[in-house]
């Protein structure tokens, strides 16, 4: 249940904040108004404003007027264009930038050779106005790009930290009320008893006082039709303990190797992952043909593993909490991130 409240945040933490800007910077109001009327007669051909150049086009509605602007940016040689609200900035090839704006049916066209001198033509224009309610993600992204690029970087930073400790969070197992609580050199000596049983386990103590778990989950090798097949899955689990918090700390990797042999050369594939696992089941076979007079040809699986993570951790879950401590996976051991 703590995963699935984890999984619902972080897509509405994910689809609200994006939702809201789409719909503000759709929906919201145009960057410019026309005003007097709109553009005047002598506007219909190209005219000297400044350091370039104006143009305006009358449309029978806005749709034709932005359809306009699209085809217009599609013949002209641009090194770049950017477009909010359907309104177009670019910077040519050769040198010099433009704004493309489709308002109230018309399309204005401003050419300049930077962006300076493109901005100060805008607000020289005598039929055109900023609004003055302007829309806030389109001022946003027009203005300061940057801006919004750091917040969104910083959005996402905030977002992934948020998952990392609600995955610890939702990954805690608890004691049982009343469960009697044993020191932590108790607990060590508890988790150490593993190793004197017959097990593909071993329990080992790094020089940080940590314990690392380490499974050879699967380890072998066997013929098939024109080669070799090796495959090795180990699982180690390290252990950090948390005297204050009577919490057992503990980062997962998984690292599986294939190496396969045959007529065709040699290939290899290691795969390594880190992280909290929810829940983790594999079954794999690798079939094997096989030819003998009595029984002609003949397929059986030549070699078959299955694995649950449940089956491996469970004990050492209960060990912990049987203990009176809590079980908490995280990412890293690292207390910002990992909780």
């Amino acid at each position: 249940m703590r995963f699935l409240s984890l999984f619902i945040a972080l897509i509405l933490a994910i689809v609200l904040p994006i939702g809201a800007a789409i719909y503000v910077g759709t929906a919201g109001p145009g960057p410019y108004l026309l005003v007097d009327g709109g553009p005047s007669q002598e506007w219909l051909a190209p005219r000297d404003v400044g350091q370039g150049q104006a143009v305006a086009h009358r449309h029978a509605s806005q749709a034709e007027a932005r359809d306009a602007s699209d085809r217009q940016l599609e013949a002209l040689d641009t090194s770049s264009y950017s477009s909010v609200q359907s309104v177009t900035r670019y910077r040519l090839r050769a040198g010099g930038v433009g704004l493309l704006l489709p308002v109230e049916g018309w399309l204005v066209h401003v050419v300049a050779p930077d962006r300076a001198a493109l901005d100060e033509q805008v607000a020289a224009l005598p039929f055109l106005q900023a609004n003055p309610d302007p829309n806030p993600v389109a001022w946003a992204l027009d203005r300061h790009p940057g801006a919004v690029a750091l917040g969104i970087l910083a959005y996402a930073l905030l977002l992934g930290c948020f998952m990392f400790r609600g995955a610890a969070w939702a990954g805690t197992v608890k004691p049982a009320p009343g469960t009697p609580v044993l020191d932590a050199a108790q607990l060590r000596a508890r988790l150490l008893e593993v190793n004197g049983l017959d097990v593909p386990l071993q329990v080992s103590q790094t020089e940080k006082g940590r314990y690392v778990l380490t499974w050879v989950l699967d380890h072998a090798r066997w013929a098939r039709p024109g080669g070799m097949t090796f495959v090795s899955k180990v699982k180690r689990v390290e252990l950090a303990f948390d005297e204050a918090h009577k919490v057992v700390r503990v980062v997962e990797t998984t690292m599986l190797r294939d190496k396969d042999k045959g007529v065709t050369g040699l290939s290899a594939r290691i795969s390594l992952f880190r992280g909290v696992t929810i829940a983790e089941t594999s079954h794999q076979a690798s079939i094997g043909l096989t030819y003998q007079p009595s029984l002609g040809w003949t397929v059986q699986p030549a070699h078959e593993f299955r694995y649950r993570d449940s089956e491996l951790k469970g004990p050492f879950i209960q060990c912990v909490t049987g203990s009176g401590w809590s079980w908490r996976p995280v990412i890293t051991f690292w207390r910002p991130l990992g909780g």
